[in-house]
């Protein structure tokens, strides 16, 4: 968990482009898609390299963006 912390400040400190991160989640996403395969945010975190808390917040952007939006109920949806 420490850990997890320490990756968020880092990411603060250095010159944070959200932006580029944001564009390699909507591409995670597109590509487990087109398998038919789901991806957690945990899942996306450890692939990028950030807190799971960094990806929730990215993806609160991009569904107020409507880039991106749930479909389903909180438990079974995706």
């Amino acid at each position: 968990m420490l850990e997890m912390i320490l990756k968020s400040m880092q990411n603060v400190e250095k010159e944070n482009i959200p932006l580029s991160r944001i564009e390699k989640i909507v591409k995670l996403i597109n590509k487990n898609k087109d398998k038919d395969k789901d991806i957690t945010t945990l899942e996306l975190a450890n692939v990028l390299d950030v807190a799971d808390k960094t990806i929730k917040r990215d993806i609160a952007k991009l569904k107020e963006q409507k880039r991106l939006r749930r479909v389903g109920s909180l438990k079974s949806g995706y």
